[in-house]
């Protein structure tokens, strides 16, 4: 998801509810007027970046640079052929096994 100013205010509302937490719980824990975070909320304050970071650690939420959701996108892609080409490999020989148990049976 691309974060932009609209949808962060309903992400941080989302997850301070999915957390159970008032505006009052964060402004206290974090030393900031309810105000400002209701205004945060709301789409309402421009907000400094540094209780921006505050307030996202606290609630759990991470953000990432567009480099680095492309590395791990780049990896997951990786362990996906991976994991992809041993399933191919272990169905190969489940094959090769039923296959010689077969040969064996018109054998007798």
């Amino acid at each position: 998801m691309i974060v932009t100013k609209n949808n962060l205010k309903e992400i941080i509302k989302a997850k301070r509810k999915h957390l159970n937490l008032l505006q009052k719980d964060i402004s206290e824990k974090l030393g900031y007027n309810t105000s400002y975070l209701t205004n945060i909320e709301i789409g309402r304050r421009n907000v400094q970046f540094d209780k921006l970071i505050d307030l996202l650690d606290l609630l759990g939420i991470q953000l990432h640079t567009q480099d680095e959701i492309e590395m791990l996108l780049n990896k997951i892609n990786k362990l996906e052929f991976a994991v992809n080409t041993q399933a191919k490999e272990i169905l190969d020989f489940k094959r090769t096994i039923r296959e010689n148990n077969l040969l064996k049976y018109f054998k007798k």
